[in-house]
């Protein structure tokens, strides 16, 4: 019976990466310190940028931080481009790491938005190790134009053009005076 099972969750594993995942929210490398990680950004303390990655990481802020950056994608596009615009700032707080950021990637058709709040703080300290925790709350919007197409498409005339969602995000990082850590 074991072996059955073990089959099962080997083609169950199988047939899942072989089909295309889909978000409608882009995800963008969105620090140069998570680029730098190599995607381990989860499993370090980056300040400001955990927030995206981590929020325990937030625990790890020592100064009020600000990012902000505006991209214009695929300049090639003759009426269509593309904005991605964030902006993200923090400030440490008795302990505790606070961020708020705001994104948007948008074009003259479609838009998709996130507002996030986040806090992160030390909830183990020892003598090596430091075991810190975080959450993120992320309100995000998504929404297209009204136009001749939209207007004939059952989706929109029922759902209509824009939707809202409130997501959250529970994260915990270890991290040792040697310089080992982990995330999940």
């Amino acid at each position: 019976m074991k072996i059955v099972r073990y089959v099962v969750i080997i083609i169950v594993t199988i047939w899942l990466s072989l089909n295309e995942g889909f978000t409608a929210f882009e995800s963008m490398d969105r620090s140069a310190e998570g680029v730098k990680a190599g995607g381990g950004g989860t499993a370090k303390l980056m300040g400001v940028s955990s927030l995206y990655y981590n929020a325990a990481g937030l625990a790890g802020m020592e100064k009020t931080e600000l990012n902000v950056q505006y991209s214009r994608l695929l300049l090639a596009l003759d009426n269509d481009g593309l904005d991605y615009f964030h902006l993200i700032a923090g400030y440490p707080f008795g302990g505790l790491g606070l961020a708020v950021s705001f994104n948007r990637f948008s074009s003259e058709l479609y838009a998709e938005q996130i507002l996030s709040i986040g806090c992160g703080g030390d909830l183990v300290k020892g003598w090596y190790k430091t075991i810190a925790g975080g959450v993120r709350v992320k309100l995000l919007k998504v929404g297209y134009e009204e136009n001749d197409y939209t207007r004939l498409d059952r989706l929109f005339i029922t759902e209509g053009y824009s939707q809202n969602a409130l997501s959250f995000d529970v994260g915990l990082l270890g991290y040792s005076k040697a310089g080992f850590s982990y995330g999940i």
